[in-house]
């Protein structure tokens, strides 16, 4: 399936938003200005970044299965592939993590996290005995947050596939709008237990919306309307209503905003966001660990400079990106397609 490049490149700006969260959460040196301002504290919300993820996730997903669904082979292919496609880099990085540990990489990160005030910093990294390490290995994408804490979201985004066979096998013979209701029951179910879920299930229903065809005018319009009414929602929504209600609210309007909007589409479509897009998946996995170690001990050494923060996330972000770059290359097409090439012959080509 061809990407979508506009949600490609919100993915590539969702994963630098995250980035940006956790870089502040762990009190390494930032301009107060983006805590501060409403419209600029947006950089740093990783909840809602994680919002549109997972509701971009669910369209994707459902679109691959439609894609697939009469094809038995592929759709069983796809349903094994995935379990390979997320444990393959979680366990590259656990293992990178695991020997990092233990050559003291991280021995800096509690002094760093004292020094800035951070807690988070202090307690999100220990140390794993083997068998815990072998169960994280197997485990990973049911569990990935157990060593690498940014990564509890992938769970959602890993079941969703799965979700989304079960749900069209069960709406396979209704009329298409017994379907687009069905989905919607079960949507207000799912949401009912977790919110997450819910966010799934809004991209299973954003992927029906996206085959509907819509006037330019009417386009304009309500791309308008709705993009005014993100704003208001980022400024005047309820202060002691559920976060997670509040970021699902804005990511669902932004991304219907952005579907009525070409001349949003083409900034997400712009080459520097299109290669963040490409890389999101990496970034997401190692800007932890990256953090834990090497940002906690260029912190250590230079907190006391006057220009403390260029140094530190000048030389954080370089780091995010080479890994992430590196990771996307050898590990997600490198190793991550090798395994799956190699699964795919055992279990699905005839003997």
């Amino acid at each position: 399936m061809n990407k979508i490049k506009y949600l490609n490149g919100l993915k590539g700006i969702g994963a630098i938003m995250v980035f940006l969260c956790h870089y502040h959460l762990m009190g390494f040196p930032m301009p107060s200005w983006m805590s501060t301002n409403p419209y600029a504290s947006l950089l740093i919300d990783g909840g809602f970044a994680v919002a549109f993820f997972i509701i971009i996730s669910g369209f994707t997903a459902w679109l691959s299965v439609e894609r697939k669904f009469h094809d038995m082979a592929l759709l069983s292919q796809m349903a094994v592939n995935r379990y390979f496609r997320f444990a393959v880099p979680f366990g590259v990085v656990f293992i990178m993590m695991f020997i990092a540990w233990h050559l003291g990489a991280f021995d800096y990160h509690v002094e760093a996290g004292n020094l800035s005030g951070s807690e988070t910093l202090k307690t999100a990294f220990w140390s794993v005995s083997i068998v815990g390490f072998i169960k994280a290995l197997l485990l990973s994408p049911v569990n990935p947050d157990f060593w690498d804490a940014p990564l509890w979201m992938m769970k959602y985004v890993f079941f969703g596939t799965y979700i989304a066979i079960i749900v069209r096998m069960g709406i396979d013979n209704m009329s298409p709008k017994c379907k687009l209701l069905a989905l919607v029951v079960v949507l207000v179910l799912f949401g009912i237990g977790d919110i997450f879920y819910l966010g799934i299930l809004m991209g299973f229903l954003f992927s029906y919306l996206y085959k509907q065809p819509v006037s330019t005018p009417k386009k304009l319009m309500g791309g308008q309307i709705l993009f005014i009414l993100f704003l208001i929602i980022r400024w005047k929504f309820p202060v002691n209503a559920s976060v997670e209600v509040k970021n699902f609210s804005m990511a669902i309007v932004l991304l219907l905003a952005i579907y009525l909007l070409p001349f949003l589409q083409r900034i997400l479509e712009s080459r520097p966001l299109q290669y963040f897009g490409k890389i999101s998946f990496s970034i997401y996995i190692f800007h932890w660990p990256i953090m834990g170690a090497f940002t906690s001990y260029v912190y250590v050494k230079v907190h006391s400079f006057p220009y403390a923060f260029p140094v530190v996330f000048g030389l954080t972000f370089v780091a995010v990106i080479l890994f992430s770059h590196l990771s996307e290359r050898f590990i997600e097409r490198g190793v991550s397609n090798f395994v799956i090439k190699r699964i795919n012959q055992f279990l699905f080509v005839p003997k």
